[in-house]
């Protein structure tokens, strides 16, 4: 496993994430997928074009050229249904690919056994045998792969995003943004002993249960035109089976949802996200931010709700509830989370209110469930990070020294332990330390930690070690690791210096916000090559 998937067999070990496949009944598993997958369609309704430019257009021939990019910048990966291997079509002549994909855009449409798929179950859990406790990964075809990387290029090249929604967007590093901005609200809020309410929201279902409808909706709402539209809403359809053990479940009709691994899914889910922002912005509530009105952080379907006070997010609660009740989805209650951080009216002090609270209603059931509240000592997940009461973000050294431990004792040889620890531990490890809050004394201590399991595995604790050699690079002669300690001082002014140049006025404020506090000179150099990067 290590030579064949080194990465499946990181996230066993750092992990615990299951080898098997999910262990219940294909059946159940057919039933599973047709009873989001298959639901019936919802009708489009009335939209107006908020994109008064010229019409975009994704149809026109493909050339070359397009192709040739699209497959050196392609890595292999599992195979569709078809059978059809990423190293088989890069044996085919460019043109000829090429031409093939101008005959799919001169019928508007993909054959069906280019858009067939299959779905395999990965447990999150050993040995489980709940069907929802598994994350569902659909495969298409290389072909259809290829085509929808060629066509999500032109349609992202065109397209303007609203500037809260930061995934997807190879310009920015949108997890060190919106964990800035969260930070940087919180900080505000105690600092001018000002209201604030925040609530993180968990869309069930989100890429399984979007409706196709909605998607043409916002695809035709930012001007995309007729051609273009229906060539897109097509390669959304197609069929898909449940696979369990080389047992396939019977075809499934795809009438809503967004295939996860499909290049196209992420941009056409953002559309659809936009939407959401673009009423909650219309509702009126919002923090204020020295001048910068929020009242969301979006990436992805990870929505986080902002307000200056709980009449407020009442107000918002309510639309977002509204907006997916249209579009068939709903939230999972027990998965979100508030926090709401108060103003004593006599002393005028902040403090965390864990007594304000928030419903919201299911439409499915008509069933009102409560957000859990948050004290000052609770912690929740934002992006990857963790976050307590205070909005301080929690580094779990436990956690880091499990992990090693469990790399330690892997049975693998001492080089392949690590190969893992520099190439998977490690780049997990910097993304912890990648916010603008990075604590640099703990980044030191976990090098040293590092270093000394690395050390107990080559068997040298006893002998000398020269600290240089760890992060010498291989090849060289050392072991190539990365020092978190460096790495967390350099990652941070170099994120907010991009992050000054951004074309997002609130980003270009909590960016400067965090650069005074860190007396990070405002190099105009630094600032303006930042710039550059963001208009590219």
């Amino acid at each position: 496993l290590f030579r064949s998937n080194r990465r499946k067999l990181a996230s066993h070990i750092f992990d615990k994430a299951s080898l098997e496949q999910f262990g219940g009944s294909i059946d159940e598993a057919s039933d599973h997928l047709e009873k989001f997958l298959s639901r019936p369609r919802l009708e489009s309704d009335s939209y107006s074009v908020i994109n008064g430019n010229k019409s975009i257009g994704v149809a026109h021939p493909i050339l070359a050229e397009e192709v040739e990019l699209e497959l050196k910048a392609s890595r292999p990966t599992a195979v569709g249904p078809d059978g059809i291997a990423l190293e088989d079509i890069k044996k085919l002549n460019t043109y000829d690919i090429a031409s093939l994909f101008n005959l799919w855009l001169k019928a508007g449409d993909l054959p069906d056994s280019v858009k067939a798929s299959r779905t395999i179950f990965l447990p999150k859990s050993d040995g489980t045998t709940d069907i929802s406790n598994c994350r569902p990964i659909t495969i298409a075809s290389a072909l259809y792969r290829l085509f929808s990387k060629i066509i999500t290029r032109r349609l992202a090249a065109r397209l303007e995003l609203n500037v809260r929604q930061k995934a997807f967007r190879p310009e920015m590093n949108g997890v060190f943004e919106n964990s800035a901005i969260l930070y940087a609200l919180i900080k505000d809020a105690k600092a001018r002993s000002k209201e604030i309410c925040i609530t993180t929201l968990d869309l069930a279902k989100a890429f399984d249960t979007v409706p196709h409808s909605r998607i043409v909706r916002a695809l035709r709402k930012n001007n995309v035109d007729p051609e273009s539209v229906d060539l897109i809403s097509k390669m959304l359809t197609g069929t898909t089976y449940a696979e369990i053990k080389g047992l396939r479940g019977k075809p499934i009709t795809i009438r809503n949802g967004v295939r996860q691994g499909d290049p196209l899914s992420p941009l056409l889910f953002s559309l659809f996200i936009d939407e959401i922002i673009g009423r909650l912005q219309a509702c009126g509530p919002a923090y204020d931010f020295h001048g910068e009105k929020i009242c969301i952080l979006a990436f992805a379907d990870d929505l986080t709700l902002v307000a200056d006070n709980e009449a407020g997010m009442k107000i918002l609660l309510k639309a977002a509830c509204d907006f997916l009740e249209e579009s068939g989805m709903s939230l999972n209650a027990e998965k979100c989370r508030t926090l709401c951080i108060s103003r004593s009216p006599r002393s005028r002090k902040t403090f965390v209110n864990p007594a304000a609270k928030f419903n919201i209603s299911d439409w499915k059931t008509g069933i009102s469930s409560e957000i859990p509240s948050l004290c000052a000592t609770d912690t929740f997940r934002f992006l990857g990070h963790t976050f307590d009461g205070e909005g301080k973000i929690h580094i779990d050294m436990e956690e880091i020294r499990s992990m090693l431990k469990s790399v330690k004792s892997a049975p693998l040889k001492p080089e392949q332990k690590v190969a893992l620890i520099r190439s998977h531990l490690l780049p997990r490890l910097q993304f912890l330390f990648s916010t603008a809050e990075a604590d640099s004394r703990k980044a030191w201590l976990i090098d040293s930690i590092i270093r000394g399991c690395v050390k107990e595995i080559l068997h040298s604790v006893k002998a000398g070690m020269c600290t240089d050699i760890f992060y010498i690079p291989s090849r060289d002669g050392g072991l190539g690791l990365t020092s978190l300690g460096e790495f967390s001082l350099f990652s941070r002014q170099k994120a907010l210096a991009k992050m000054a140049g951004s074309s997002d006025p609130l980003s270009k404020r909590v960016a400067e916000f965090f650069m005074e506090r860190w007396n990070i000179a405002r190099d105009p150099k630094v600032i303006e090559a930042a710039r550059r990067v963001y208009q590219k």
